[in-house]
């Protein structure tokens, strides 16, 4: 694979921020950040709506994290179960 092709490697839609003069890349953002997928794919589109899809990515965006508030809501609804611990060996029949 050619790692110099900046179409697929660097694209000017995911590197046009710029820190001290070199690209930030969102890639590296999300990364540095540990964003959960839902949220990470929610922060691309919006990364580069202005440069890209416009609109359509902003629609994309919303998507995501309606998506991701439904799960963590459903996650929250739902109680954990907690083991019940050992009696340490002793039956009641003893």
């Amino acid at each position: 694979m050619d790692t110099n092709n900046n179409e697929i490697d660097h694209p000017r839609h995911y590197t046009q921020c710029k820190v001290n003069g070199a690209p930030l890349e969102c890639i590296d953002v999300i990364e540095a950040l540990s964003l959960p997928h839902h949220v990470a794919c929610a922060f691309k589109y919006l990364w580069r709506y202005r440069d890209k899809g416009g609109l359509k990515d902003l629609r994309k965006a919303a998507w995501y994290i309606l998506r991701y508030c439904d799960k963590e809501e459903a996650r929250r609804a739902t109680p954990k179960v907690e083991p019940i611990p050992a009696q340490g060996g002793e039956s009641e029949m003893d």
